[in-house]
């Protein structure tokens, strides 16, 4: 059997050697009766990356080498590379860092041989990160939960092993933001989860900053949930009628009692903030799901890759 493994990288000149000698010493020592392909999807790096590739795969078959025409993300990298997958299985993701460390892949082998499971995700446990990054991961995994149907749990990402008929359905898929780990689970077959100490990182720095993982948990929200439209459309009308409550309450207690009326502008400017901030979530979210849209129905470049290595 061919199990494929699938490396996203820019810019890790430091760790690319150290990741194909550890899956490589994987394969000859744990899983010797399956044979591999390693696939690098490299972002159109600007330091040695692509050069160090290219002179590892002249004597290794098993590596084999995508280049992007432009750095498009690891996400349409990812999904980019299953295309040209030929596995029986799949890793999704086996980051070029090794923070999901390559001796793990036979505990999600041996996993996924199970009867009827299709999909195995890693689910890191132990990280080593600061304080606020912990709150606002713990935040996305409960939100993007809490407005779908879904039951990821806190820690499974793109490090997860699936099979080829999981890959032929992703792959028919119009996504045009491929957030990969809740696709996989939309498909609706039968998961089974691992935990796994996730590993510092040795060498190099992350090329992922706060602004992108919001960027990328906000798109990943926008596609799996239609939830927080009807959660503002329930706060817009609950917001409207206590409001009708207030405003008659306060005409009764006006006419009642005229002498004791305040001028009222505290409370103006009170409700004036508050149903812009109101008006300003609703917008908000609404542009949000428009630009998602659009974003499926506008005409796109399609995704190039400049460069193919050990593909026949």
């Amino acid at each position: 059997m061919l199990v494929s493994i699938i490396t996203p990288c820019f810019n890790e000149e430091e760790n690319i050697i150290e990741c194909i000698e550890r899956v490589a010493k994987v394969f000859s020592n744990e899983l010797e009766e399956y044979e591999y392909e390693h696939i690098f999807i490299d972002n159109f790096s600007d330091d040695k990356t692509f050069s160090i590739l290219q002179k590892q795969s002249k004597n290794n078959n098993n590596l084999k080498i995508l280049r992007n025409a432009k750095n498009v993300g690891a996400f349409k990298s990812m999904f980019a590379a299953l295309k040209h997958s030929s596995g029986d299985f799949v890793l999704i993701q086996l980051p070029a860092d090794m923070q999901d460390p390559p001796e793990f892949i036979p505990n999600l082998i041996n996993e996924i041989l199970k009867d009827d499971v299709e999909i195995v995700y890693g689910v890191r446990k132990n990280r080593n990160e600061n304080i606020l990054t912990t709150f606002f991961r713990n935040l996305f995994y409960s939100l993007i939960n809490k407005f779908s149907s879904l039951n990821l749990p806190n820690g499974a990402g793109e490090f997860c092993l699936v099979t080829r008929k999981i890959v032929n359905i992703l792959i028919e898929s119009k996504e045009k933001e491929p957030f990969l780990r809740t696709m996989i689970i939309q498909t609706g077959y039968k998961s089974s989860f691992l935990d796994f100490d996730w590993q510092k990182r040795l060498k190099g720095k992350s090329k992922v900053n706060f602004i992108k993982n919001f960027d990328i948990a906000i798109n990943a929200f926008i596609s799996v949930s239609k939830r927080p439209t009807r959660f503002v459309t329930i706060l817009g009308f609950s917001v409207s009628f206590i409001s009708m409550i207030y405003g008659l309450v306060t005409l009764f207690l006006n006419l009642l009692y005229p002498s004791n009326t305040d001028p009222g502008i505290p409370t103006l400017i009170v409700f004036l903030f508050f149903f812009s901030g109101v008006q300003f979530l609703i917008l908000g979210i609404i542009g949000e799901y428009v630009f998602s849209t659009y974003r499926h129905v506008k005409s796109e470049v399609d995704h190039q890759i400049i460069d193919k290595i050990n593909f026949d």
